[in-house]
């Protein structure tokens, strides 16, 4: 269960002021791995077959999730190297952006059985980036 994750790397900043803007766009662009309607289904999936079949939600888990806050977490790291942020440890704030922008979303989403639409997500995440960037201001 290989999953394409689309590559941090070119997602570059050089100024801090840029920041913001870039990671709305890193946020926005992961969003529908998990928020759309084949992301939300495969979520499902997983809640529903966690005690029948551990082994693939852990695959599942292990290939989506932590890959993604990895990616992130390095992303992250490299802004910190640039002195844009600060960070005690990165992959854990990766994982805390992470959560800030997508876990209420997807959590209605799982109740309701509709994907937020791109606006929806696209104001959460912009005010989870503007909450975190507060929080880690260099």
């Amino acid at each position: 269960m290989e999953m394409m994750l689309p590559g941090l790397d070119e997602y570059v900043v050089g100024r801090r002021e840029e920041l913001e803007p870039v990671l709305n766009r890193i946020l926005n662009g992961l969003a529908p791995l998990g928020l759309s309607e084949g992301g939300l289904a495969a979520n499902r999936l997983a809640t529903t077959e966690v005690m029948r079949v551990p082994e693939m939600v852990a695959a599942f888990y292990r290939e989506g999730h932590e890959k993604i806050v990895a990616a992130l977490g390095r992303w992250l790291a490299r802004q910190q190297e640039a002195g844009h942020i600060r960070l005690a440890d990165p992959a854990q704030a990766a994982a805390m952006l992470l959560s800030m922008a997508y876990a209420d979303l997807t959590r209605r989403a799982t109740i309701s059985g509709e994907a937020p639409t791109p606006d929806a997500i696209a104001r959460w995440v912009a005010q989870a980036v503007a909450v975190f960037l507060r929080g880690v201001a260099a």
